[in-house]
């Protein structure tokens, strides 16, 4: 299971920290800063619980839990939703500037 940061309301400010829990017992088995500025917006975790997708104002970020690994796309405009394909590693992503798909690699 995982989790997105904190959002303040009052100033408009999102956590860019994924927090990654154990179902079973409940604890914290990790902590990934996405360093993505803007905050996040959107957490989907992949068919295979490989790996997890979090989507930004502007920017995607995929963090493979088996190799603590991750990769950031910047789209350049504002994105208004993330889906992933199911049973597929595939991301698309739909933004200003139009559709984008991405494969994921974990």
């Amino acid at each position: 299971m995982a989790t997105i940061g904190r959002y303040d309301r009052i100033y408009n400010h999102r956590d860019p920290i994924i927090e990654v829990w154990d179902p079973a017992t409940g604890e914290r088995i990790d902590r990934v800063d996405t360093c993505i500025a803007s905050g996040l917006r959107q957490l989907l975790i992949g068919p295979d619980s490989i790996w997890l997708t979090v989507v930004g104002d502007d920017a995607v970020a995929v963090w493979c839990r088996e190799r603590s690994t991750q990769a950031a796309m910047r789209i350049g405009s504002t994105i208004r939703d993330c889906a992933v394909a199911p049973r597929r590693r595939v991301i698309f992503v739909v933004s200003a500037a139009g559709l984008h798909g991405f494969d994921v690699q974990a």
